[in-house]
């Protein structure tokens, strides 16, 4: 079995030539790129939720709730799917619930190997009790937009979403129940949560599989500013500080960056790319384009600019 590095060093490829020394151009061109206004924005959206509702319910966790009130009976993929939450992330989220009173997991009458979910009346009066956060979460995220630019830049995310399998297609689960709490699908933020995933597989499929497009944007950052601490590039990146530090500290297992203690100052730690790391950011910096493109296949052509402008504007980018 190759280790960990050395399947990220199979990304490499052939890189040749010098490589390019502007020290802004490529922050600045990542920058302008639907990818890092889709994750600016959904950091946006992630923050106000903490903000009006951390307290309550996570964002995930009332994804989940939203999902397995409205089709019950749904399998633990399904649900993930529908919720726009990982695969290998939804079961612990689910057992959480399950523990907690909220979801009921029991065996498929049909298929005794499947387990399927359904939200139990705690977990409907939770929804209901959210209910007025959850749209505030959307007035705040969408407050940047006239009511026709929202229409249009939600019309893109779903596009883009295109690839995450809608509602419809799921088999196996009752029809939706009546209900006071909004669908998932009336919700701006839910659409962008969907984009923004729809993007993190396009970038696994095309760019790369061990590198994750939050970790290249921190490589970036720190490419074209040496020396830089996580504290700035964590800013000039748009993630959260604590995201960043978990990023870095995985990317120095790796062998990509080198964390350095400032002299000057102990509590500081600077970053730069290793020799490996400016390689390897190099070959997956030659990819980004055709994810770019295929991220936008979706969209209209006449559409796009629009598209890239709204995003940045909910993601309060300049």
């Amino acid at each position: 079995m190759p280790t960990k590095r050395q399947a990220i060093r199979g990304e490499q490829g052939t890189v040749s030539g010098q490589r390019e020394r502007d020290e802004s151009s490529h922050t600045h061109t990542l920058k302008a790129t639907a990818c890092f206004g889709l994750s600016a924005a959904d950091q946006i959206g992630s923050a106000l939720w903490r903000g009006v509702l951390g307290g309550e319910l996570t964002q995930p966790q009332f994804l989940v709730l939203v999902a397995a009130h409205t089709r019950p009976g749904l399998g633990h993929h399904e649900l993930a799917d529908l919720a726009a939450i990982g695969r290998a992330t939804v079961g612990p989220l689910v057992k959480k619930l399950v523990d907690a009173g909220m979801l009921e997991r029991k065996k498929d009458p049909r298929d005794s190997r499947r387990s399927v979910l359904t939200a139990l009346p705690s977990a409907i009066e939770l929804l209901a009790a959210t209910a007025e956060g959850a749209d505030t979460v959307d007035f705040e995220l969408m407050a940047p937009l006239s009511a026709a630019e929202t229409a249009a830049v939600v019309q893109s995310w779903s596009l883009v979403a295109a690839a995450s399998p809608p509602a419809e297609s799921l088999s196996g689960a009752s029809d939706p129940e009546p209900t006071e709490v909004s669908a998932l699908d009336t919700r701006p933020w839910f659409h962008l949560r969907r984009a923004r995933r729809a993007y993190r597989r396009i970038w696994h499929a095309v760019v790369s599989d061990s590198v994750s497009s939050s970790q290249f944007t921190l490589m970036t950052v720190i490419h074209d500013s040496p020396r830089i601490d996580i504290r700035t590039a964590a800013r000039v990146a748009s993630v959260e500080e604590t995201t960043a530090l978990r990023i870095v500290m995985r990317l120095a297992r790796t062998r990509i960056v080198r964390d350095t203690r400032d002299t000057s100052d102990r509590r500081r730690s600077l970053l730069t790319l290793t020799d490996f790391g400016q390689e390897l950011h190099a070959t997956l910096w030659q990819r980004l384009a055709a994810a770019e493109r295929t991220l936008q296949a979706q969209i209209p052509l006449q559409a796009r600019s629009e598209f890239l402008r709204l995003t940045r504007k909910v993601a309060r980018l300049p």
